[in-house]
C-alpha cells in the first residue's frame, strides 16, 4: 500500500504543470532565469520576517503558480503595487514542466495560499499557451480582494454583504480559471 501512494504522488508530480505570467510576448518557447528577490522563505517554507514586513531573499529566483488563475493574480499584484495596471493591460501565461524547489501554496499569510506560489533557482523551459487581458470588473475585484487580506479596521465597507459577495465570486474565479480561459496566441 505504502509503495501506490508514492507511485500516486510521483505520478501527479510528473502531470503537474506550473504557470508563469509575464509583461510580453517572448516567443512560443523560452527559457526562464531566476532573476528576482522575492519575500524570504526558507527551504522548510518558514517566513523570515522583520516585524511584520517580509526579509527579502539574496537568493535569485524565479516565481510562478500551480494553478493559470494564481499565475493572473500574482502577476495583477505585482503590476498594481507598482501602479502599471489598466483596463486593457494584456498578459502572457506560459507552462512549465519543471518541478519548483519550493512550493509556497499552502503557506497561509500574504497571498500565497491563493496565488498557488511556488519557485525555481535554476532556468526553466516555459511553452506560450495564452494571454489574459484585466478589465475593469477583474481590477475592482482584485482590489477588494486584496483589500480583505489586508483589511483596514475603519473601512466600514469592507464588511458589506456586497463586498463579501464580490470577494467570494473572485476567489471562486481564480480558484476555477484554467488554461481554456486563455486567449490563444
Amino acid at each position: 500500500m505504502k509503495h501506490l501512494k508514492i507511485f500516486e504522488e510521483f505520478n501527479q508530480d510528473f502531470k503537474q504543470g506550473y504557470y508563469r505570467a509575464v509583461i510580453k510576448n517572448i516567443g512560443e518557447t523560452v527559457i526562464f532565469n531566476p532573476a528576482g528577490y522575492y519575500e524570504d522563505i526558507t527551504d522548510d517554507g518558514i517566513p523570515i520576517t522583520i516585524g511584520n514586513v517580509f526579509k527579502r531573499s539574496s537568493t535569485k529566483e524565479l516565481s510562478g503558480s500551480k494553478t493559470v488563475g494564481g499565475a493572473v493574480v500574482g502577476v495583477w499584484s505585482m503590476l498594481n503595487s507598482h501602479g502599471q495596471i489598466n483596463p486593457g493591460t494584456k498578459i502572457y501565461i506560459y507552462k512549465i514542466f519543471e518541478k519548483p524547489y519550493k512550493d509556497l501554496s499552502k503557506l497561509s499569510m500574504a497571498d500565497f495560499e491563493y496565488t498557488k506560489e511556488v519557485r525555481w533557482k535554476k532556468n526553466v523551459e516555459g511553452i506560450y499557451i495564452g494571454s489574459f487581458s484585466y478589465d475593469e470588473k477583474f481590477i475592482d475585484d482584485a482590489i477588494n480582494f486584496y483589500n480583505r487580506l489586508e483589511p483596514d479596521p475603519y473601512d466600514e465597507d469592507f464588511l458589506s454583504p456586497e463586498k463579501e459577495k464580490q470577494w467570494d465570486d473572485f476567489y471562486e474565479m481564480i480558484s476555477n480559471m484554467n488554461e481554456n480561459d486563455l486567449k490563444n496566441k
